[in-house]
């Protein structure tokens, strides 16, 4: 006989739980992906409930599909998400933790651990989220040695450029969006290049200690994996165009036109890092850059690419890595089928591409007028305005920056680029911007 509690709703110190408990399989998940409603879907016998802090509510996608939704203040601490996951569990048996997104992933894994329930081992969600303990990771194991520090100073800075020299890069070493990145070509730049990295802002970014490290120069491409029980499967290599001063990424390509010796290169590379991290499941969108002495980490997540990479990823192969994801969350192994379609993926397979709109000044966008021009090009699969109309817009400063963007899929590589990148350019966007008076 299946059972149900009473149907109750509560708030306490920023907790919000409506809880119907049925015997059924129950998957936590923390954070508000849109993915996470598409656990069910897999298997109706699967239930769902939520754990998220309250600036994430607002995105919280179909919450009525949820059975309990948990509600934490920003600031709470971890133990208080665990004992909050608790009281539910003790309501509601949790079977599985999930997390889609790299917000809160301590999180999850301190629950996941509290309740003896498998996840990532705690090492691997702080070498992934923490580019610092990533790097000192590699370093230990001779993998990679790339020189970094933690800074608090412009003098720290000048002190680790008379040892390394010239270009650096200062970021987050948690960071997110390509916020707060700076690149520092002399010591001139060091004071602006502080200043802006340490007051950079993005939603539902907390803050984090700087690290500067070498710049690295090189073609960057990001490489999409989903492991199983240790096993790595390559999706495949994007692509990626960045803006050189910001370093905020303004395109993609999928899949990148490499040759074949450089590709297998950059696979094996990838494999032997997430082998360094101990990731052992999930999927993972690794950015590297390619060097005149070969493939160098960038960073990594433990969650499905951004910036639509998914669809660009099945216009051009057919594969939906965002439903392997889920089906492994829900308990189905994935390897056989993954193994089957990666192998039988058509060589004469399109091309997708994706180019992004900015604008060099502060000002406000009024309208975009030419939509319906630019959806209807030959080519293009998707046109979405980010921005919407009346609102601030700045010069490139994270991935929040930018305006729009363009969708494009063709049977030749060169040609998928080279249409996103004329429907940007020919977008009719009308801004204005305040007089300065002298």
């Amino acid at each position: 006989m299946t059972k149900y509690s009473v149907s109750n709703l509560f708030y306490e110190g920023g907790f919000l739980m409506e809880n119907l408990v049925e015997a059924k399989k129950h998957i936590l998940i923390i954070g508000t992906s849109n993915y996470s409603s598409k656990l069910s879907e897999i298997q109706s016998t699967i239930r769902t409930s939520v754990i998220c802090r309250a600036s994430e509510l607002p995105f919280l996608h179909r919450a009525h599909c949820h059975e309990s939704i948990i509600v934490m203040k920003d600031d709470s601490t971890p133990e208080m998400w665990i004992e909050y996951a608790k009281n539910l569990n003790s309501l509601n048996p949790i079977h599985h933790v999930s997390s889609f997104e790299e917000l809160d992933q301590d999180k999850a894994c301190a629950i996941a651990s509290a309740l003896n329930i498998q996840f990532h081992h705690p090492s691997t969600i702080d070498w992934v989220n923490n580019k610092y303990k990533m790097r000192k990771r590699l370093e230990a194991l001779q993998f990679e040695e790339i020189p970094c520090e933690l800074i608090q100073s412009v003098e720290e800075i000048k002190t680790f450029a008379s040892k390394i020299g010239y270009p650096l890069i200062l970021k987050p070493s948690k960071g997110k969006a390509s916020t707060g990145i700076s690149v520092i070509y002399t010591e001139d730049d060091i004071e602006e290049a502080m200043e802006f990295s340490e007051s950079a802002a993005a939603p539902r970014l907390d803050y984090s200690t700087l690290m500067v490290e070498p710049l690295l120069v090189g073609q960057e491409f990001s490489v999409e994996v989903i492991s199983e029980n240790g096993e790595h499967f390559m999706i495949g290599i994007v692509e990626k165009h960045v803006d050189q001063d910001s370093k905020v990424e303004i395109g993609h390509v999928f899949p990148a036109d490499l040759p074949i010796h450089i590709e297998n290169k950059i696979k094996e590379y990838t494999f032997k890092f997430l082998d360094a991290l101990n990731i052992e499941y999930g999927i993972t969108h690794t950015d590297i850059i390619y060097t005149i002495d070969g493939p160098k980490i960038i960073e990594t997540q433990l969650r499905p690419p951004s910036d639509k990479l998914p669809e660009l990823i099945y216009d051009s192969i057919g594969i939906d890595c965002i439903q392997y994801l889920v089906e492994q969350e829900a308990g189905i192994s994935i390897k056989e089928k993954l193994v089957n379609h990666l192998d039988s993926v058509n060589e004469e397979r399109k091309t997708s591409a994706i180019w992004y709109s900015f604008v060099n000044f502060d000002g406000v966008l009024e309208t975009i007028q030419n939509k319906d021009e630019i959806k209807n090009m030959e080519g293009v699969a998707e046109f979405s305005q980010l921005i919407s109309d009346g609102i601030h817009v700045s010069k490139l400063k994270s991935s929040y920056s930018r305006i729009a963007f363009v969708r494009t899929i063709h049977s030749h590589a060169d040609q998928a680029l080279l249409t996103a990148q004329k429907a940007i350019k020919n977008l009719l966007m009308f801004l204005s911007v305040r007089g300065i008076v002298r």
